[in-house]
């Protein structure tokens, strides 16, 4: 375990399960930040954009650049990382590292904030789609 990574308070090694949490919580914190950065700045361009050309305010104005968002990222592949992120951060989490958990519980509740988002949104556009049949 020479090359493996160390204990920041005691130098010693880490044991094996605690490299792989602390692995599983980065690759779990880059498909939040992935997801987090895309969605918002073309939510907040498209919004704007929608704004400007519509005359607009409002919710409608702001769902609308958030649908185009939405679309553009691709909801398979946003539902996709959101699964796969919150399994990394649930399975990264340790009882003795409380600064990693307060940061896992952030990108739990974004992705679960994405997933309510994305499933939601097609489910209503679905139902009120086949309301006016």
């Amino acid at each position: 375990m020479a090359d493996g990574e160390r204990c920041p308070q005691c130098e010693q090694p880490l044991p094996k399960s605690e490299e792989w949490k602390r692995r599983r919580f980065r690759w779990g914190m880059l498909l939040a930040v992935l997801t987090f950065l895309p969605t918002f700045v073309f939510w907040f361009v498209n919004a704007y954009q929608s704004i400007s050309a519509a005359k607009t305010t409002g919710l409608g104005a702001v769902a609308g650049g958030f649908s185009e968002s939405a679309t553009m990222f691709g909801m398979v592949a946003l539902v996709a990382s959101a699964v796969i992120g919150i399994t990394l951060l649930v399975r990264g989490m340790s009882p003795g590292n409380t600064q990693r958990n307060a940061i896992s519980i952030v990108g739990i509740v974004w992705f679960g904030f994405l997933l309510v988002t994305t499933v939601g949104g097609v489910v209503l556009s679905l139902f009120l789609s086949r309301m006016h049949r």
